[in-house]
Protein backbone atom coordinates (compact mmCIF):
# COMPACT_ATOMS: atom_id res chain seq x y z
CA UNK A 1 0.00 0.00 0.00
CA UNK A 2 1.47 3.05 -1.11
CA UNK A 3 1.79 6.71 0.82
CA UNK A 4 -1.47 8.53 0.03
CA UNK A 5 0.45 11.66 0.08
CA UNK A 6 3.65 13.91 1.85
CA UNK A 7 2.48 15.98 4.74
CA UNK A 8 5.54 17.90 4.82
CA UNK A 9 8.24 16.82 2.60
CA UNK A 10 11.17 18.36 3.61
CA UNK A 11 14.12 18.52 0.83
CA UNK A 12 16.58 18.79 4.03
CA UNK A 13 15.42 15.77 5.67
CA UNK A 14 17.81 12.56 6.19
CA UNK A 15 17.02 9.83 3.07
CA UNK A 16 16.88 7.43 7.04
CA UNK A 17 13.59 10.09 7.79
CA UNK A 18 11.59 8.31 4.80
CA UNK A 19 13.19 4.73 3.96
CA UNK A 20 13.82 2.17 5.94
CA UNK A 21 16.76 0.31 6.10
CA UNK A 22 16.35 -3.05 4.09
CA UNK A 23 18.20 -4.75 6.31
CA UNK A 24 16.08 -4.28 9.67
CA UNK A 25 12.90 -4.69 7.39
CA UNK A 26 14.47 -8.29 6.45
CA UNK A 27 15.13 -8.82 10.51
CA UNK A 28 11.64 -7.74 11.03
CA UNK A 29 10.13 -9.76 8.04
CA UNK A 30 11.88 -12.62 9.42
CA UNK A 31 10.37 -12.27 12.97
CA UNK A 32 6.84 -11.81 11.91
CA UNK A 33 7.31 -14.73 9.60
CA UNK A 34 8.17 -16.98 12.23
CA UNK A 35 5.59 -15.66 14.72
CA UNK A 36 2.89 -16.51 12.10
CA UNK A 37 4.30 -20.27 11.47
CA UNK A 38 4.99 -21.09 15.40
CA UNK A 39 2.51 -23.47 16.52
CA UNK A 40 3.16 -22.03 20.16
CA UNK A 41 0.86 -18.97 20.96
CA UNK A 42 3.76 -17.47 23.47
CA UNK A 43 6.24 -18.23 21.03
CA UNK A 44 4.85 -16.47 18.35
CA UNK A 45 3.97 -13.07 20.74
CA UNK A 46 7.63 -12.94 21.96
CA UNK A 47 8.58 -13.05 18.32
CA UNK A 48 6.01 -10.32 17.59
CA UNK A 49 7.16 -8.31 20.76
CA UNK A 50 10.89 -8.26 19.04
CA UNK A 51 10.04 -7.42 16.03
CA UNK A 52 8.11 -4.08 17.45
CA UNK A 53 11.39 -3.28 19.56
CA UNK A 54 13.18 -3.46 16.68
CA UNK A 55 11.18 -1.26 14.84
CA UNK A 56 11.21 1.20 18.30
CA UNK A 57 15.06 0.97 18.32
CA UNK A 58 14.68 2.15 13.95
CA UNK A 59 12.43 4.63 14.88
CA UNK A 60 14.48 6.53 17.56
CA UNK A 61 17.74 5.85 16.03
CA UNK A 62 16.27 7.89 13.03
CA UNK A 63 14.89 10.89 15.46
CA UNK A 64 17.94 11.24 17.22
CA UNK A 65 19.81 11.53 14.11
CA UNK A 66 17.19 14.18 12.87
CA UNK A 67 17.40 15.85 16.46
CA UNK A 68 21.67 15.76 15.63
CA UNK A 69 21.75 17.25 12.54
CA UNK A 70 18.90 19.66 13.13
CA UNK A 71 17.11 19.08 10.02
CA UNK A 72 13.97 20.24 9.15
CA UNK A 73 10.77 19.10 9.84
CA UNK A 74 9.23 15.87 10.76
CA UNK A 75 7.87 14.54 7.28
CA UNK A 76 4.62 12.92 7.81
CA UNK A 77 2.82 11.01 5.54
CA UNK A 78 -0.46 9.35 5.17
CA UNK A 79 -1.45 5.73 4.01
CA UNK A 80 -4.96 3.88 3.44
CA UNK A 81 -5.61 0.37 4.47
CA UNK A 82 -8.45 -1.34 3.10
CA UNK A 83 -10.69 -3.49 4.65
CA UNK A 84 -13.00 -6.76 3.97
CA UNK A 85 -16.11 -7.19 5.74
CA UNK A 86 -17.14 -9.22 8.14
CA UNK A 87 -15.07 -8.13 11.48
CA UNK A 88 -14.52 -4.65 10.31
CA UNK A 89 -14.67 -2.77 13.60
CA UNK A 90 -12.43 -5.08 15.11
CA UNK A 91 -9.83 -4.66 12.67
CA UNK A 92 -9.88 -1.11 12.80
CA UNK A 93 -9.68 -1.77 16.49
CA UNK A 94 -6.10 -4.21 15.99
CA UNK A 95 -4.71 -1.33 13.53
CA UNK A 96 -5.42 1.58 16.05
CA UNK A 97 -3.48 -0.39 18.70
CA UNK A 98 -0.94 -1.08 16.54
CA UNK A 99 -0.52 2.53 15.32
CA UNK A 100 -0.48 3.55 19.12
CA UNK A 101 2.84 2.11 19.83
CA UNK A 102 4.46 3.85 16.90
CA UNK A 103 3.27 6.89 17.05
CA UNK A 104 0.73 6.47 13.82
CA UNK A 105 -2.71 7.77 14.51
CA UNK A 106 -5.94 6.16 12.28
CA UNK A 107 -9.44 8.02 10.80
CA UNK A 108 -11.64 5.36 9.72
CA UNK A 109 -14.13 5.99 6.98
CA UNK A 110 -16.80 3.55 7.95
CA UNK A 111 -19.25 3.85 4.13
CA UNK A 112 -16.28 3.05 2.43
CA UNK A 113 -14.40 0.39 4.40
CA UNK A 114 -11.30 2.36 4.32
CA UNK A 115 -9.08 3.81 6.91
CA UNK A 116 -5.90 6.37 6.79
CA UNK A 117 -3.11 6.49 8.96
CA UNK A 118 -0.68 9.10 9.76
CA UNK A 119 2.97 8.89 10.61
CA UNK A 120 6.38 8.93 9.54
CA UNK A 121 7.16 6.98 6.85
CA UNK A 122 8.93 4.38 8.50
CA UNK A 123 6.80 4.51 11.28
CA UNK A 124 3.72 3.81 8.53
CA UNK A 125 5.73 1.03 6.58
CA UNK A 126 6.28 -0.79 10.09
CA UNK A 127 2.67 -0.51 11.10
CA UNK A 128 1.77 -1.95 8.02
CA UNK A 129 4.10 -4.72 8.35
CA UNK A 130 2.88 -5.27 12.31
CA UNK A 131 -0.37 -5.17 11.02
CA UNK A 132 -0.34 -7.48 8.18
CA UNK A 133 1.41 -10.53 10.26
CA UNK A 134 -1.31 -9.88 13.21
CA UNK A 135 -4.51 -10.40 10.97
CA UNK A 136 -3.05 -13.94 9.94
CA UNK A 137 -1.60 -14.92 13.50
CA UNK A 138 -5.72 -13.71 14.60
CA UNK A 139 -7.12 -15.92 11.81
CA UNK A 140 -4.46 -18.98 12.78
CA UNK A 141 -5.74 -18.56 16.66
CA UNK A 142 -9.52 -18.74 15.76
CA UNK A 143 -9.35 -21.33 12.99
CA UNK A 144 -7.03 -23.23 15.91
CA UNK A 145 -10.09 -23.06 18.42
CA UNK A 146 -13.00 -24.04 15.71
CA UNK A 147 -10.59 -27.48 14.90
CA UNK A 148 -10.32 -27.81 18.93
CA UNK A 149 -14.16 -28.26 18.49
CA UNK A 150 -14.37 -25.29 21.62
CA UNK A 151 -18.19 -24.28 21.82
CA UNK A 152 -19.04 -21.57 19.74
CA UNK A 153 -16.00 -20.84 18.51
CA UNK A 154 -17.56 -20.81 14.61
CA UNK A 155 -20.24 -18.36 16.15
CA UNK A 156 -20.13 -14.50 15.17
CA UNK A 157 -19.94 -13.41 18.60
CA UNK A 158 -17.06 -15.42 19.78
CA UNK A 159 -15.26 -14.53 16.88
CA UNK A 160 -16.14 -10.23 17.40
CA UNK A 161 -15.18 -11.06 21.18
CA UNK A 162 -11.91 -12.91 20.82
CA UNK A 163 -10.60 -10.30 17.76
CA UNK A 164 -11.71 -7.58 20.32
CA UNK A 165 -9.36 -9.11 23.10
CA UNK A 166 -6.79 -10.20 21.35
CA UNK A 167 -6.41 -6.08 19.43
CA UNK A 168 -6.57 -5.19 23.36
CA UNK A 169 -3.77 -7.43 24.52
CA UNK A 170 -1.54 -7.36 21.61
CA UNK A 171 -2.02 -3.67 21.60
CA UNK A 172 -0.70 -3.64 25.44
CA UNK A 173 2.10 -5.84 24.51
CA UNK A 174 3.42 -4.05 21.71
CA UNK A 175 3.37 -0.74 23.72
CA UNK A 176 5.58 -2.79 26.44
CA UNK A 177 8.17 -3.26 23.96
CA UNK A 178 8.14 -0.27 22.79
CA UNK A 179 8.97 1.05 26.24
CA UNK A 180 11.67 -1.52 26.53
CA UNK A 181 13.06 -0.38 23.43
CA UNK A 182 13.05 3.25 24.11
CA UNK A 183 14.65 2.34 27.97
CA UNK A 184 17.34 0.27 25.77
CA UNK A 185 18.29 3.25 23.31
CA UNK A 186 18.87 5.58 26.35
CA UNK A 187 20.96 3.70 27.94
CA UNK A 188 22.72 2.86 24.39
CA UNK A 189 22.78 6.39 23.66
CA UNK A 190 23.99 7.54 27.26
CA UNK A 191 21.37 9.65 27.20
CA UNK A 192 19.06 10.32 30.15
CA UNK A 193 15.40 8.91 29.41
CA UNK A 194 14.13 12.55 30.40
CA UNK A 195 16.12 13.76 27.75
CA UNK A 196 15.12 11.59 24.90
CA UNK A 197 11.67 11.67 25.21
CA UNK A 198 11.33 15.37 24.22
CA UNK A 199 12.77 13.70 20.91
CA UNK A 200 10.22 11.54 20.61
CA UNK A 201 7.61 13.82 20.87
CA UNK A 202 8.74 15.84 18.79
CA UNK A 203 7.68 13.10 16.24
CA UNK A 204 4.01 12.50 17.86
CA UNK A 205 3.28 16.09 17.85
CA UNK A 206 4.18 16.35 14.05
CA UNK A 207 1.79 13.53 13.58
CA UNK A 208 -1.32 14.90 15.55
CA UNK A 209 -0.73 18.37 13.64
CA UNK A 210 -0.95 16.59 10.58
CA UNK A 211 -3.63 14.35 11.60
CA UNK A 212 -5.71 17.46 12.86
CA UNK A 213 -5.40 19.47 9.78
CA UNK A 214 -6.27 16.21 7.41
CA UNK A 215 -9.34 15.57 9.93
CA UNK A 216 -10.46 18.64 11.96
CA UNK A 217 -12.34 17.49 15.19
CA UNK A 218 -15.77 19.39 16.08
CA UNK A 219 -15.71 20.74 19.00
CA UNK A 220 -17.96 18.70 21.65
CA UNK A 221 -19.78 19.54 24.54
CA UNK A 222 -18.72 18.10 27.81
CA UNK A 223 -14.69 16.77 28.00
CA UNK A 224 -14.53 17.59 23.77
CA UNK A 225 -13.38 14.18 23.42
CA UNK A 226 -13.53 12.31 19.93
CA UNK A 227 -15.22 9.42 19.46
CA UNK A 228 -15.64 7.07 16.41
CA UNK A 229 -19.10 8.00 15.55
CA UNK A 230 -18.21 12.11 15.42
CA UNK A 231 -18.54 13.50 12.28
CA UNK A 232 -20.85 15.07 9.58
CA UNK A 233 -23.46 12.38 7.91
CA UNK A 234 -21.37 10.27 5.34
CA UNK A 235 -17.82 12.02 6.91
CA UNK A 236 -15.37 9.71 8.10
CA UNK A 237 -15.61 8.44 11.60
CA UNK A 238 -12.76 9.58 13.73
CA UNK A 239 -10.47 7.38 16.09
CA UNK A 240 -8.76 8.31 18.87
CA UNK A 241 -5.56 6.26 19.75
CA UNK A 242 -7.99 3.65 21.50
CA UNK A 243 -10.56 2.42 20.04
CA UNK A 244 -13.52 1.74 22.50
CA UNK A 245 -14.44 -1.86 23.72
CA UNK A 246 -16.44 -4.07 21.27
CA UNK A 247 -20.05 -4.78 23.38
CA UNK A 248 -20.17 -8.70 23.59
CA UNK A 249 -23.19 -10.32 22.53
CA UNK A 250 -26.02 -10.36 25.19
CA UNK A 251 -25.75 -13.60 25.20
CA UNK A 252 -23.48 -14.59 27.83
CA UNK A 253 -22.84 -18.53 27.17
CA UNK A 254 -21.54 -17.45 23.26
CA UNK A 255 -18.48 -15.12 24.94
CA UNK A 256 -17.61 -17.39 27.63
CA UNK A 257 -15.94 -19.82 25.18
CA UNK A 258 -14.31 -16.83 23.11
CA UNK A 259 -12.68 -15.19 26.86
CA UNK A 260 -11.54 -19.25 27.60
CA UNK A 261 -9.56 -19.53 24.82
CA UNK A 262 -8.10 -15.83 25.02
CA UNK A 263 -6.59 -17.38 28.37
CA UNK A 264 -5.05 -19.97 26.73
CA UNK A 265 -3.87 -18.17 24.06
CA UNK A 266 -2.18 -16.21 25.77
CA UNK A 267 -0.85 -18.68 28.69
CA UNK A 268 -1.25 -22.27 27.62
CA UNK A 269 1.89 -23.42 25.70
CA UNK A 270 0.13 -26.56 23.82
CA UNK A 271 -2.67 -24.05 22.42
CA UNK A 272 -1.43 -24.25 18.69
CA UNK A 273 -2.19 -22.01 15.84
CA UNK A 274 -2.20 -24.56 12.94
CA UNK A 275 -4.54 -24.00 10.78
Amino acid sequence: MAPEGAARPDAEAPESATTADPKVLGRIRGLLAKAERTEFAEEAEAFTAKAQELMSRYAITAALLRSHAHAGGTVVHSRRFHFENPYLKEKVHLLTAIGDANRVRTVLFGDLDIATAVGTPVDLQQVDLLFTSLLVQSARALQSGAAEGRSGARTTGFRKAFLAGFASRIGQRLRDADARATEAAAAEESIPLGDLLPVLATTSAAVDAEFTRLFPAPRLPGPGRWTPEVGTPGGPRRTTRRWPRVSAPSDASSTEPALDLQREHMSDPRCTLSP
